[in-house]
């Protein structure tokens, strides 16, 4: 927690300082002893709560924190005074102020607004990470069609970065692989502790199935927060790789608007399949993607493998064996010296299919291996449809008692014990939209249904429906419905006049 005390007189200062340390070692802690230093911190530190005296030389108390108002975010202003100055309190509470401390401050005093600031900031961050995690999920998933706020516009201290995480494995649709479940848990965990009011992360899922860990950075401490997350998430993949699972890591570049970063991972998404021949142990970023793509072999080794897996997962036994020949084949053209992309293909494979590979730089044997899989594959059957139906009831059944709060793929897969992977494909079967599609359209006509009495606000109506920002919330009822929320219920209200 970062925290301003200003005051004219040093030993008021270190008087507050001393109980503030006395709270807790971790608060970064600065000092000002004029309303001017105070005005200059703000635009350095933008601090959580700052205590400020009213009487100084120069800019008062009250006239510094109208001046620095403009420059902080969701400071919490706490002004010291030696004498009780009631004609500044109209003033104090016009500006914001949460509280009024008579000197010598008491200890007991300060511990509780610095509990009840902590627990408010916490809260807040909550809130910003999960509209963060809303509003990307809706933009990379196609719910949104524009950006249309102060993210269109780039800012000098705002960094947008994003980390890719792809996971192959025998069976995408496994509902007990614990294994990807508890990778997916041990990312998000690593990504609530390290937010902060200058660093926001949020973990979804894109429309290939890969996670997709975006970050916004707004100052230079955060950058660097920002970095020591995503390599904290790269040590998480070497624990959960195994002979079961590939997981390979991609990290974009940055940038200062959402939308170029979103340009640049839908290249990556594009160029995904030369993860087959890329490993799972190293960072690999867009150039290396590019610079493998520039070779047409690999650009065609890469696909193959892709589609080979792809086959055998949807259970095609002609693609699978069409694939299997065409695999072979560019393998035997594939220069006997590159012995690392054959073994990294080998690694790719005997993770995708749950064996070990044979020789795995030995392309002649893969033949035979890969007939093996073929008759595996014909013998497997496929759940029943009317298994399946049941499931997505029930799921259906889930959503609609549970749309109002921070309901997620995530939290509905863990529910129904199978991986986020499978629910997100099994739903969109079966439902013929995305989860977030079928989610956004439930709450939109509950909000519908909530703003056709006269007496509902839309604030409230937004809250009902599992929206943390109303501003969010109009945006995509316009989106939906062809009108801002306020229209709607005064529509729906002069129809019943």
């Amino acid at each position: 927690m970062n925290i301003i005390v200003v005051d004219d007189e040093i030993l008021a200062r270190e008087t507050v300082i001393s109980i503030l340390k006395e709270i807790s070692s971790d608060f970064h802690i600065a000092e000002a002893d004029s309303g001017q230093e105070l005005i200059e911190l703000t635009r350095q530190l933008n601090p959580d709560i700052a205590f400020v005296d009213i009487q100084m030389p120069g800019k008062n108390g009250l006239e510094a924190i109208r001046a620095a108002l403009p420059h902080t975010q969701n400071t919490k202003w706490v002004v010291m005074t030696g004498f009780a100055e009631f004609k500044y309190a109209r003033e104090a509470l016009h500006l914001g102020v949460i509280d009024y401390l008579l000197k010598p401050v008491d200890p007991d005093e300060v511990k509780k607004l610095i509990d009840h600031t902590f627990i408010g900031a916490k809260k807040d961050l909550h809130l910003q990470c999960k509209q963060l995690e809303s509003r990307v999920s809706l933009l990379f998933n196609g719910m949104s069609g524009s950006w249309q706020d102060e993210s269109e516009s780039p800012r000098s201290s705002e960094i947008w970065q994003c980390q890719l995480f792809y996971v192959d494995r025998l069976n995408p649709d496994d509902i007990e692989d614990i294994t990807v479940s508890s990778f997916y848990r041990s990312i998000q965990e690593i990504t609530d502790e390290y937010c902060r009011k200058d660093m926001q992360a949020a973990m979804i899922r894109l429309r290939a199935g890969e996670y997709a860990m975006i970050t916004k950075a707004s100052s230079e401490e955060g950058t660097g927060r920002m970095l020591q997350l995503m390599d904290l998430a790269r040590e998480k993949v070497r624990q959960y790789a195994s002979s079961r699972h590939a997981l390979t890591v991609i990290r974009s570049g940055k940038y200062p608007v959402l939308l170029e970063l979103k340009a640049e991972i839908m290249e990556i998404s594009e160029l995904s399949y030369l993860r087959s021949l890329m490993g799972n142990t190293r960072l690999w970023f867009h150039n290396d993607l590019q610079a493998l793509a520039g070779i047409p072999d690999y650009a065609k080794l890469g696909k193959t493998a892709i589609q080979l897996v792809e086959e055998y997962h949807k259970g095609n036994y002609v693609g699978f064996i069409n694939s299997s020949e065409r695999l072979c084949s560019l393998l035997i053209l594939t220069p006997k010296e590159q012995t690392s992309v054959k073994s990294s293909l080998a690694r790719f494979l005997g993770s995708s299919f749950g064996t070990d590979w044979m020789d795995e730089t030995e392309p002649a044997l893969w033949s035979k291996r890969l007939e093996q899989m073929g008759q595996l594959l014909l013998s497997r059957k496929s759940a029943p449809e009317q298994r399946k139906q049941d499931w997505i009831d029930q799921v259906i059944e889930y959503i609609e008692k549970n749309y109002s709060i921070d309901i997620t793929v995530t939290r509905i897969a863990e529910q129904f014990r199978v991986s986020p992977n499978y629910f997100s494909t099994q739903f969109r079967k079966l439902k013929g939209v995305t989860f977030i599609q079928y989610l956004t359209r439930l709450r939109m006509l509950k909000a519908k249904e909530l703003l056709s009495n006269p007496s509902a606000k839309v604030n409230e109506a937004a809250e009902q429906v599992g929206y943390y920002s109303t501003r969010h919330f109009t945006k995509l009822f316009k989106e939906f419905v062809g009108c801002y929320p306020s229209e709607y219920s005064k529509n729906s209200k002069n129809s019943k006049n």
